[in-house]
């Protein structure tokens, strides 16, 4: 490979794996006392959703929770209540296609790549994981997340176990602010 294709394979590796993966997105009221926190118990969400995932999402959120130092409390007795809920859609995934050309034109040779991208691609369901924090005392929002793309459809149970897993402890990274 000449110098200029060893210097180039990096930069295209890191396009290749940068179109992956899901994103997570935080916000927190800035005002609020997180030392304040210390447990929290799960509440339902406007709609439940699939039991399997919702149980997945629970014993999750539960142990990056117990982690960061939080205690699980009875309903009446949490500071924060933890309200979760999933929401499903379908995403057209766009097609990659990618080509690497190395040549050896002239006394220099020559290395050439494209990439092309296609709308038209194969409709995935993806899950977004919605996660808010809520002080027990005033019932506000005090912390939100979600996590997009986190879960796809082909899945086996262990890899939804462990995808469900790493999704909350990429969510809960941050969490808490302050404290």
């Amino acid at each position: 490979m000449t110098h200029r294709g060893a210097l180039l394979a990096p930069v295209l590796l890191l396009a290749l794996t940068a179109c992956g993966g899901y994103r997570v997105k935080t916000d927190y009221d800035r005002q609020a006392d997180f030392r304040a926190f210390h447990s929290f118990s799960f509440v339902p969400g406007s709609d439940p959703g699939p039991e399997l995932l919702m149980r997945r999402v629970q014993r999750a959120v539960t142990a990056e929770m117990t982690a960061k130092g939080f205690s699980e409390a009875p309903d009446q007795g949490a500071d924060l209540l933890v309200r979760y809920q999933p929401t499903f859609h379908v995403k057209r995934g766009p097609t990659f296609t990618f080509g690497v050309g190395v040549g050896n034109f002239g006394p220099s040779g020559g290395v050439g790549a494209g990439m092309s991208r296609s709308t038209g691609g194969r409709a995935d369901l993806v899950a977004n994981i919605g996660l808010d924090l809520v002080n027990a005392r005033t019932n506000a929002v005090v912390w939100h997340g979600t996590v997009e793309n986190a879960v796809g459809p082909d899945l086996t149970p262990e890899e939804a176990d462990a995808a469900t897993q790493k999704a909350v402890k990429d969510l809960l990274k941050d969490f808490s602010p302050q404290r």
